[in-house]
């Protein structure tokens, strides 16, 4: 057996129970929930194969002399972050910092967000701050793979501890003096935060603490790096969260763009179709837009961005999203059940 495949009967294996079942989805007392593995349950992934069947038969049937089969536009096609923007907007109820498609790049997900947008506007041996804790691959991301030396900084139960950063910043900039702005790399250093439901303590940032993290990021010259995973798997009553880059006021008489939106279809939807967006400010977009990966490849994912794209207008990833929803709701609900009987 390879170790590959020893590998594969592991992750099998601890997705299922003593009996063999598949572990999925919420359970009553007394069953098991896999927190193995931060992915979908088969509940929703079940119900994606009918999603990705009609928004291909939509997308083929608009496609014009088989362009979806083409390299695609850089930052993705026009109707894809179009239909995207909408449905951001539509979801994060932020009609004081709308979402526009321009501020839109499809990415592969996440984690090639990140790996992309860090790799591009950093060096190897940068300085990049992570709140504390975190999500532990984004360290390895940005230390084991880039190079970068971690600097950790605790959170508070409001978020990140903003003055113990605007210490490290000042002291950390002393000690780099060689590192020069750019237009293409425009910050010195880089702040790595999950400010929605922040893995793994699941809190969210106050709105005092995410304007005072612009106010510093705007200070020290450095980029907010927002994991924005899980802002969309918000199941209250009301609009989720704000998103932290909607404190990077357009309209401030210093604004330059500091802070990035990395999202994901793979919490939302499914994490095999390799798809994600980032949205970011005009200088940012430009950088990553004009990269020579972008020029000789296009679009990261043109096809699937295309049939994801008719999902989002067919109103079907809403409805598979609200789903989901009143899965964690429930779960919630469960959970807390669970706590009063053992209390």
């Amino acid at each position: 057996m390879t170790a590959l495949s020893e590998d594969l009967d592991q992750f099998k294996w601890s997705q299922r129970d003593k009996e063999g079942n598949a572990l999925d989805g919420y359970y009553p007392m007394g069953g098991v929930v896999s927190l193995v593995v931060g992915s979908p349950g088969t509940s929703a992934l079940s119900r994606c194969e009918s999603i990705i069947k009609e928004s291909t038969n939509y997308a083929l049937d608009k496609d014009i002399d088989g362009l979806i089969f083409q390299y695609g536009p850089r930052a993705g096609s026009c109707e894809f972050r179009y239909n995207l923007a909408n449905w951001l907007n539509e979801q994060y109820q932020d009609p004081n910092a709308p979402v526009h498609m321009d501020d839109l790049i499809a990415s592969t997900g996440a984690t090639n967000g990140l790996y992309y947008a860090a790799s591009l506007l950093f060096k190897s041996g940068t300085p990049v701050f992570i709140e504390d804790p975190t999500y532990f691959i984004a360290i390895d991301i940005l230390r084991r793979d880039l190079g970068m030396n971690i600097v950790p900084v605790p959170m508070t139960s409001e978020g990140t501890d903003t003055e113990l950063l605007d210490k490290l910043l000042t002291e950390y900039r002393k000690k780099h003096p060689d590192i020069v702005l750019t237009k293409e790399r425009p910050f010195w250093s880089m702040l790595y935060i999950i400010p929605t439901h922040n893995n793994p303590t699941g809190r969210c940032i106050s709105p005092e603490k995410a304007k005072r993290l612009v106010e510093i990021a705007r200070k020290h010259d450095i980029l907010i790096f927002c994991d924005d995973v899980y802002n969309m798997l918000h199941y209250k009553e009301g609009p989720p969260p704000r998103r932290l880059l909607s404190y990077d006021i357009k309209t401030d008489p210093d604004y330059k763009g500091h802070v990035l939106s990395n999202g994901t279809f793979s919490k939302i939807l499914s994490p095999g179709i390799r798809l994600g967006w980032q949205e970011a400010p005009p200088r940012i977009v430009e950088i990553l837009n004009n990269s020579g990966n972008m020029w000789s490849g296009g679009c990261v994912n043109h096809y699937i961005s295309t049939v994801v794209g008719g999902a989002i207008k067919l109103g079907l990833l809403t409805k598979h999203l609200n789903f989901v929803r009143s899965k964690l709701s429930v779960s919630e609900i469960l959970l807390n059940v669970q706590v009063m009987w053992k209390i």
